[in-house]
């Protein structure tokens, strides 16, 4: 640990930054139908998909589930891509 006008600064390896990870959204809406809607579970029946730009993977998406379960995944393979990276 350094001080630093009386302030105490870690090392720059126990510095954790935020990382940025980047996704495109495309949704299909069906206006027609009801039923499945992003919230509530009413109105419109949609799907789309979900696409990380970092590393291009990409998922088809039914549920507001769907997708949270996938930058889920997604953010913790980028973050352990960035430290792995990072460690070299």
């Amino acid at each position: 640990m350094v001080s630093l006008l009386g302030r105490v600064v870690p090392p720059p390896r126990e510095i954790q930054l935020r990382t940025l990870v980047t996704f495109i959204l495309r949704l299909w809406v069906d206006p027609q139908s009801e039923g499945h809607a992003l919230i509530g579970g009413e109105g419109p029946v949609w799907e789309g998909q979900v696409e990380c730009v970092a590393d291009g993977a990409r998922a088809h998406v039914r549920s507001v589930e769907d997708l949270a379960r996938f930058i889920a995944a997604q953010t913790i393979t980028s973050h352990g891509a960035l430290n792995d990276q990072k460690e070299r």
